[in-house]
């Protein structure tokens, strides 16, 4: 996300979807999509980053990859900010409209908390 965010690439993305392309997101390309990129945090030790709010493209929700995996942190995150998170498993996508609304899911097993 600092990378995407340092390098003006946000708003090159934004443009590319707001112009009627497709964007695929995978693991961290679908998690930094969310409200917050803290879903991740076990997966990816902070270090230095700068930024941990994501781009907030999913209408204030947030993703959680390599669900269920990822439960424990999604826990944690849930008892300290409520809010919605689409939860994905490895099988399984989800598909959103250019205003961050979901159309629907690809595969089975996603959760939304």
């Amino acid at each position: 996300l600092d990378f995407v965010i340092s390098n003006n690439l946000d708003q090159k993305l934004r443009a590319f979807i707001d112009s009627g392309k497709l964007f695929y997101g995978g693991s961290a390309g679908a998690i930094l999509t969310g409200k917050t990129i803290n879903t991740a945090a076990e997966m990816d030790p902070r270090l230095s980053y700068k930024y941990d709010n994501g781009l907030s493209w999913l209408k204030d929700a947030s993703v959680s990859c390599h669900w269920p995996e990822t439960k424990h942190c999604t826990d944690e995150l849930l008892e300290n900010n409520p809010q919605k998170i689409y939860c994905i498993p490895e099988n399984c996508g989800l598909l959103f409209d250019v205003k961050g609304n979901l159309l629907r899911t690809v595969g089975s097993g996603v959760e939304i908390l």
